[in-house]
């Protein structure tokens, strides 16, 4: 990815929990936020994620949390 950086916008998602390579639930507490962003970012070997947005609601995170958590 790094050689091509500047030639491409990257879009990732969260709010599926997943163990072990298998979806265990959804989860957009801040924490949880910051390791799959964190994940994200080594997996494609980059910096900085162009846009980052939530896949699945997670009903037991207050949307006002998830919105400050991504800022």
């Amino acid at each position: 990815m790094q050689p091509f950086r500047d030639q491409v916008f990257i879009a990732t998602k969260f709010g599926f929990e997943i163990e072990a390579g298998k979806v265990v639930g959804v989860n957009s507490r801040s924490k949880y936020l910051k390791r799959s962003a964190e994940g994200s970012l080594r997996r494609l070997r980059t910096d900085c994620l162009d846009l980052f947005y939530q896949h699945r609601i997670d009903h037991d995170a207050p949307i006002e949390n998830v919105a400050g958590a991504v800022q």
